[in-house]
């Protein structure tokens, strides 16, 4: 089985929860989205070699998805219907 490409990556993060019902985005550059795609995953090596690949395939990631960092509403109800609206949106 092929994997699909990752197009489209939003990064989520607890201290990002909104008042609002929808969920809005901000794009991120490259720079920037390599940095926080790194950020939000571990990677527990010691060897210098693991650590600038791991970097090389962040850094890659970032230049082919669309990269954005996101605000959510409160709540997994308010977020499973906000989810839903943004999938509509996007595939349109």
């Amino acid at each position: 089985m092929v994997p699909a490409p990752l197009r489209r990556i939003l990064l989520l993060d607890g201290a990002r929860r909104g008042t609002g019902t929808e969920i809005e985005a901000t794009p991120l550059g490259v720079v920037d989205a390599a940095g926080e795609i790194f950020r939000a995953g571990f990677f527990g090596v010691d060897t210098r070699g693991a650590w600038q690949r791991q970097l090389a395939v962040t850094m890659a990631i970032a230049e082919s998805a669309v990269t954005g960092s996101a605000t959510v509403p409160l709540g997994i109800e308010a977020l499973a219907a906000a989810a839903g609206r943004y999938t509509d949106a996007i595939r349109s």
